[in-house]
């Protein structure tokens, strides 16, 4: 069905329902690793619960290597990744009505209800992983599109933990751990993570922070940026992709806050959950449109003409994020460029009706700005906080080891495990 760095997924059926099983990829140079890694995420899927983290089914082990597998829930919407990737042919397909009527504010007050509600629905999954044990947290370390999935009814689920960590909790606020820098992917990866210092569970938040702003905006994050520009630009001088000033002002502090450089002035999960509740609630209700699904693939006039009735789907709190393909678990093989694909075009579907999703802006361009200034430098723009740190000097990754640019796949716990 798919194929990560690590491991691969086949789509199967049990006792007539279908479920997505996870082993490590027959290729794999390291398939001791692949094999520690779906141990780490069976053992945090054994110990959590809850709507919007992908449910286990069952594990077991094969007589041929590799041995190990895991039975997971099928996403048969496919991911966040799918949907920000987007689909270049049904982009360039779409009318020009579609393209007038996805600018309209209707549209873009509809998306920003939606989004929010994910959003929302993602943060409780990781308030879940962080505080539902009252003496240790469960640290995710690799959140990206790419691990967040959608059920058939559209409901979020986020998945692989074989990245994660099930960490014994410390009685100081804001404690640091000892754990090994540079894992998870470098597009969403916490300055502290990035320069091998102790960090906790906010490394999640910090991600969340980009995601979200990724949900808002359609696109990837720093797309089209180059290795040595990441670096040098985000990495050292700490850019921060510009907030629309569209947004409500309390969503645009939240994410700010969430991708803050300093540790303690990130919020917890338990607060960006409230925070965005209290969002969703105020842009649903506050809306001045009835949250129709617009079917952006057709004039309703030219359907009138035809003599064809117009089937418009009221619905604000139903409506779901969705992906044109099925996936669950895994990401998409390495890529040496952080951009991936270019923007497409994203897809959401409701009732069958198609919502074809903003396009990505003009290029990202960078600004220089004094410490803790904000500045905006037109759509797609960053801003920088004026942080800087010292260079690595080779003009690329820094020495991260993996399978970032195409070499070996990542190594175990105690290396580095970078992915793009």
């Amino acid at each position: 069905m798919t194929m990560g760095a690590m491991c691969e997924i086949y789509s199967a059926e049990l006792d007539g329902v279908k479920v997505a099983v996870k082993i490590p990829r027959k290729d794999c140079e390291e398939p001791a690793v692949a094999e520690h890694d779906l141990e780490v995420e069976l053992d945090v899927l054994k110990r959590v619960s809850h709507k919007h983290i992908l449910g286990l089914i069952g594990a077991g082990n094969r007589e041929q290597k590799p041995h190990r597998f895991l039975v997971l829930e099928f996403l048969e919407l496919g991911t966040l990744a799918d949907k920000l990737d987007g689909d270049a042919e049904e982009a360039a397909n779409g009318s020009a009505f579609a393209r007038r009527q996805k600018r309209t504010k209707k549209y873009l007050d509809f998306y920003m209800v939606t989004m929010l509600e994910r959003s929302m629905e993602l943060a409780l999954a990781l308030e879940h992983l962080h505080y539902h044990m009252p003496d240790m947290f469960i640290v995710h370390r690799d959140l990206k599109p790419d691990n967040v999935g959608f059920k058939a009814d559209g409901t979020l689920k986020l998945f692989d933990f074989g990245l994660a960590r099930v960490v014994k909790r410390r009685n100081r606020v804001n404690a640091r751990y000892e754990m090994t820098g540079e894992t998870g992917s470098m597009r969403y990866m916490a300055p502290e993570v990035v320069e091998s210092l102790p960090y906790n569970e906010k490394v999640d938040v910090y991600a969340f922070g980009l995601l979200l702003w990724e949900m808002l905006e359609d696109r990837r994050v720093f797309d089209g940026m180059g290795v040595t520009d990441f670096y040098e630009r985000v990495v050292n001088a700490g850019a921060r992709p510009n907030l629309d000033s569209a947004w409500p002002q309390d969503l645009r502090k939240l994410i700010s806050q969430c991708w803050h450089a300093d540790v303690d002035r990130r919020p917890n999960f338990r607060t960006i959950a409230e925070r965005l509740r209290t969002l969703y609630s105020n842009a649903k209700h506050s809306s001045k449109f009835c949250m129709s699904a617009i079917n952006l693939n057709e004039d309703p006039h030219q359907k009138n003409r035809r003599g064809a009735s117009v089937n418009v789907a009221r619905s604000a709190t139903t409506t779901n994020v969705v992906s044109p393909r099925g996936r669950s678990g895994g990401g998409p093989s390495s890529r040496t460029e952080i951009g991936g694909k270019k923007n497409g075009g994203g897809v959401f579907r409701r009732l069958g009706k198609m919502f074809n999703s903003r396009k990505g802006g003009a290029k990202p361009t960078l600004t220089h700005t004094a410490p803790e200034a904000y500045s905006r430098n037109g759509a797609g723009g960053f801003v920088e906080w004026g942080r800087r740190k010292r260079g690595r000097g080779d003009g690329g990754w820094g020495g991260f080891r993996g399978d970032s640019v195409g070499g070996r796949p990542c190594t175990g716990e105690g290396q580095a495990r970078t992915r793009l």
